[in-house]
């Protein structure tokens, strides 16, 4: 059901796993610094303010399993910040109308 609705709503593909098959990798974290995108120390959810990456990753494990979702856009190149921020838009739209048909259906 899950993983209908997330299509439903605009998601590319989805998935749930079990969280101890996620692979956790956090040589993303120098990016996030470099700051390209512009939201590191001022969105909650990035660096520095999410956490550490211990912190984020024992985060996920408590919980047992994971909805994973996917939106596919064909970006060329990482600094396009003009298609990387509509992509980004779309995809944060489709979880929020996704959240929302949930909360809907209790």
């Amino acid at each position: 059901m899950l993983v209908s609705l997330a299509k439903e709503e605009g998601f590319t593909s989805a998935a749930i796993i079990n969280t101890t098959e996620i692979v956790f990798d956090e040589s993303f974290r120098p990016y996030c610094a470099e700051n390209l995108c512009g939201k590191y120390g001022v969105n909650y959810c990035c660096p520095p303010d999410c956490g550490t990456f211990e912190e984020m990753k024992n985060r996920v494990l408590e919980h047992k399993r994971a909805l994973v979702l996917q939106s596919i856009w064909p970006i060329s190149d990482y600094k396009d910040c003009v298609a990387i921020k509509k992509a980004k838009g779309s995809h944060n739209a489709s979880g929020l109308r996704l959240m929302k048909k949930l909360r809907e259906e209790g």
